[in-house]
């Protein structure tokens, strides 16, 4: 089974075009069945690999428990669920995916949000989203 080092190697690679990217995300996602910690960093690598379906599902699973990838949700439920990753550089092609929108809803972010009258970063002009 790959290790962190693999997993990322292969990402790394994809992305410089000496790997097929399928493969990569392919590794990632072996990687992380061991080691299902890891859902958001793998989650990242799958939408830098472009595949934004595999890491939607991975935070279908992270976030709610459901689908494939239920096994990722962390054992002590919502006090271990982060959130920071999904406004990291590496999340950004989801920012206008309207799954993100629904997934921002569904963890309850929009709510805080409408609650406090404020805008997330991620949505502010200068970064044109």
């Amino acid at each position: 089974m790959p290790d962190l080092i693999v997993a990322a190697t292969a990402t790394a690679k994809a992305l410089a075009g000496q790997v097929n990217v399928a493969r990569a995300v392919g590794i990632n996602l072996d990687y992380l069945r061991s080691n299902p910690g890891r859902a958001l960093s793998v989650a990242q690598a799958c939408v830098a690999l472009g595949d934004v379906s595999s890491a939607f599902a991975l935070l279908d699973g992270y976030y709610f428990g459901a689908g494939p990838w239920a096994p990722v949700s962390p054992p002590a439920g919502d006090p271990d669920r982060q959130t920071d990753a999904l406004f990291q550089p590496p999340m950004a092609a989801l920012w206008r995916d309207r799954r993100f929108d629904r997934l921002l809803a569904r963890v309850g972010l929009t709510h805080y949000w409408q609650q406090s009258a404020t805008r997330p970063d991620y949505r502010r002009a200068n970064l044109a989203v």
